[in-house]
């Protein structure tokens, strides 16, 4: 490797420790304040929107049946493993049965 492939290297490996030790100092400093408890307590529910929402899209109507088929078992079981595995196999079973893609 170059020089510059090095420094590269090095300084992303310095940003990203920077970024994970700058998280721990902010998540402390914000818990002390409202503003921050209130900001924690909201990202749950902001992460899971951004993170299954796209997906849902892309996935069609046997991606909302997976999603409606996980949601019911979480309100029944309160269960979360159990809701996500009833989730996945759902999908599994409506692909193996080829009406998913």
């Amino acid at each position: 490797m170059t020089n510059g492939e090095w420094l590269l290297l090095a300084s992303l490996a310095a940003m990203a420790l920077f970024i994970r030790l700058g998280g721990l100092y902010a998540g402390r400093y914000l818990e002390r304040h409202a503003i921050g408890q209130a900001m924690f307590n909201a990202i749950p529910g902001c992460l899971l929107v951004a993170l299954v929402v796209p997906d849902l899209l892309s996935r069609g109507v046997t991606g909302w049946i997976a999603a409606a088929i996980t949601a019911v078992l979480m309100l029944v079981t309160r269960n979360m493993t159990v809701s996500m595995m009833g989730g996945v196999a759902a999908m599994a079973l409506l692909r193996v049965a080829g009406i998913a893609a």
